[in-house]
């Protein structure tokens, strides 16, 4: 939705965003620029030949079924998630991204003739200049687990308003107060892992260092229980669960709330780009090991939003928790800085957008062709879960 409306507003172009008419964009919207397409999965939302379609990167065989593309429409996907297009056994989702062993052996069996025809839709799209990847972590996992050949892939961040270099962020006396730190995201399965990790490191480093921490999660979901019960056991740290803070009102909350923002995704780059001190997280499927080391935003690259955990000898390098908490007392200005300049670097909108459009001019990969080459339909696996668990559902 940021993109498509700087698009829209900044370049003049004729952007159109297809949601659900409860969905997010649809509910959110401000631009009078942006027009917004209904879309149902009974019915059929056109998209005319004229058109350049862009669709977060995903199974195809899942691409939504109430879209009716003409065959000239061009394609482009995004890939945002490393595991957008690498298959899982189904109804064991969940367990094969969090077993790389599993996955591998899956993808190797019953999930080959999947795991080739995404790797030739993967080669195909990047050959023709139709594949972006938010970041490095993304283009590596569609190396390692579908075995894709991708040289020079290209790169499309995530973007974020463009931040204020002119920023000066005042430091706080925490001798006197609480440190305040901040998660902002999602309460989904490969999050709420490293979330209940970071609540216990806090904990640690409160009850060692004697200083107050306040910690404010902000943020829904399926897991949102369960880490309202571990925050129930929680020693030292002062916990608050908020539910959801409107878009338009984040930068003010954040700005008055937060010393330091923990998070992953988007929700980092918000956090930096005001000025504020943001510890990037990263994405779990299971339990994160209290050997996990933490790092600032502004130290990572490929600009990379968070690295899939699976085991300790994965976790990438970083820093004790206590050690970065110390750094942040001594010079919260400095890290300040670094976090402007990192977003405005690498992450800022008007860059992002202007190398959208390039790429975008360059992409040839057209609709006909993903019909043609048989990778939307769906694979018998698919079709014999969704048949069993019908069937055990009309039995109840």
């Amino acid at each position: 939705m940021r993109i498509g409306t700087y698009l829209a507003e900044k370049h003049g172009l004729d952007v159109t965003l297809i949601d659900y008419p409860d969905g997010f964009m649809a509910t959110n919207l401000r631009s009078e620029k942006v027009t917004i397409l209904p879309y149902s999965d009974e019915g059929a939302t056109h998209v005319p030949a004229d058109a350049i379609l862009v669709l977060q990167a995903m199974n195809p065989w899942s691409i939504f079924p109430g879209l009716s593309v003409c065959r000239e429409t061009r394609l482009i996907f995004w890939n945002c998630l490393p595991f957008n297009l690498v298959p899982a056994l189904p109804g064991l989702r969940e367990i094969s991204y969090r077993t790389p062993a599993l996955l591998m052996a899956s993808l190797s069996t019953l999930l080959a003739g999947r795991r080739k025809t995404n790797r030739q839709l993967v080669e195909a799209m990047h050959g023709r200049h139709s594949i972006f990847f938010m970041d490095e972590e993304n283009v590596g996992a569609v190396r390692r687990f579908l075995k894709a050949r991708v040289d020079d892939p290209v790169f499309l961040p995530i973007p974020v308003a463009d931040p204020d270099l002119s920023v000066v962020r005042q430091a706080r006396d925490l001798h006197h107060s609480a440190l305040r730190v901040v998660w902002v995201g999602r309460i989904a399965d490969f999050k709420h892992h490293i979330l209940v990790r970071a609540m216990l490191d806090l904990d640690g480093y409160s009850r060692q260092s004697k200083q107050a921490v306040e910690l404010t999660i902000v943020g829904s979901g399926a897991f949102a229980a369960r880490v309202a019960d571990q925050g129930s056991e929680l020693e030292f740290v002062d916990l608050t669960l908020i539910n959801n803070v409107p878009p338009d009102q984040l930068d003010a909350f954040l700005t008055d709330r937060a010393d330091i923002v923990m998070a992953m995704g988007t929700a980092a780059l918000d956090g930096a780009r005001l000025g504020i001190p943001t510890i990037l997280l990263d994405p779990s499927y299971g339990p994160v090991s209290p050997a996990y080391l933490y790092r600032w935003l502004f130290q990572e690259s490929g600009f990379t939003l968070g690295r899939i955990l699976f085991d300790p000898a994965s976790y990438p390098g970083g820093t004790p928790l206590t050690d970065m908490l110390s750094d942040f007392t001594a010079d919260s200005q400095r890290l300040s800085q670094l976090s402007l300049t990192y977003v405005a670097t690498n992450h800022a909108l008007p860059k992002v957008a202007t190398k959208l459009v390039y790429f975008a001019e360059r992409a040839t990969y057209k609709w006909g062709d993903l019909v043609d080459s048989g990778a939307n339909r769906r694979d018998w696996i698919y079709r014999a879960f969704t048949f069993a668990r019908n069937l055990v559902g009309r039995g109840r």
